[in-house]
């Protein structure tokens, strides 16, 4: 099903948020108390991380990374059938996501609601773990000690 606009509030991440969608699966503004974040406006990828209180995704490698924040994570993914008869997955996508896979704009809204009662990590932790555990800031330091032997 297309996503229509919406617009809901959600007090995720310590303060109101408001997120406009368009039926393109946009996300066309955040607003965080009284400062406006629009995606747009952010040159790096690595600041809208950092900026981001939770991670809105279908199929798109930016879990990986935004799993190091230990922020929740939700797919998106309402031509989940379709993307898996074109293209197909690595893995079983259900399985290997690390947070809810949602097929429709209202569990999209009542998880990021259900977010203000708290998060679970560990679900976040085991796929960072398992896929990024060699992300430890120690990476050159190992490659140097290759390259020396």
């Amino acid at each position: 099903k297309a996503l229509e606009e919406k617009e809901f509030t959600s007090t995720a991440g310590g303060g109101a948020v408001e997120v406009t969608m368009t039926g393109n699966r946009q996300i066309t503004a955040v607003k965080l108390s009284e400062e406006v974040v629009d995606p747009d406006d952010i040159e790096m990828l690595e600041d809208l991380i950092m900026a981001a209180d939770i991670c809105i995704t279908d199929y798109s490698s930016i879990v990986f990374e935004y799993s190091l924040m230990e922020r929740p994570i939700l797919f998106f993914a309402p031509d989940i059938a379709d993307y898996d008869d074109w293209r197909g997955f690595y893995y079983p996508y259900e399985e290997i996501t690390p947070g809810p896979v949602c097929q429709e704009t209202k569990e999209v809204t009542n998880y990021i609601r259900s977010l203000d009662n708290g998060f679970d990590k560990s679900e976040i932790r085991a796929f960072r773990q398992r896929f990024m555990g060699s992300c430890d800031g120690g990476a050159t330091q190992r490659i140097l000690a290759l390259m020396r032997q």
